[in-house]
């Protein structure tokens, strides 16, 4: 989950899925006029 990026991000979404929440994503066509989500895509979230 971006562990590179923002370590603490990271950190913070798994134990955030520790404690029960649901992660989401989806594919989305972004345009100057609106954000339509496409499909819904895997989470995938290594362990600690």
């Amino acid at each position: 989950p971006a562990d590179r990026i923002d370590p603490h991000y990271g950190l913070t979404l798994r134990q955030a899925i520790a404690r029960g929440v649901e992660v989401i994503a989806w594919r989305a066509e972004v345009t100057p006029a609106a954000i339509t989500l496409r499909t819904p895509l895997p989470v995938i979230c290594p362990p600690w």
